[in-house]
């Protein structure tokens, strides 16, 4: 995200254990070392959150990240904006709101 100049990042999760493990990292014993290096990095940023979502409300996430690890394609994305059937995704998510 660094390289991409973003500065300011929220991030979105469906478990309510990610927020628990950020503000809580020794409630996590065998992630602590993980989880102080993720809040290492994120601290780099101007302004960072996470808040929690339904599953259900996250579907478009949900859907990107099942086709990004099935495929192994997370370069492709950054350079290339994503496969059609997402801008098609966006668009229909937009239209609900």
């Amino acid at each position: 995200m660094e390289d991409l100049r973003h500065r300011k990042i929220l991030f979105e999760a469906w478990s309510v254990e990610v927020r628990q493990a950020l503000l809580d990292p020794q409630g996590f014993p065998d992630l602590t070392p993980l989880i102080l290096k993720l809040l290492e990095l994120l601290n780099r940023f101007e302004d960072w959150s996470i808040i929690h979502v339904s599953d259900r409300k996250n579907s478009l996430a949900t859907d990107i990240v099942e086709s990004i690890t099935s495929d192994f394609c997370t370069q492709l994305y950054v350079a290339s904006g994503g496969p059609c059937w997402l801008q098609l995704m966006f668009n229909q998510e937009a239209g609900n709101l």
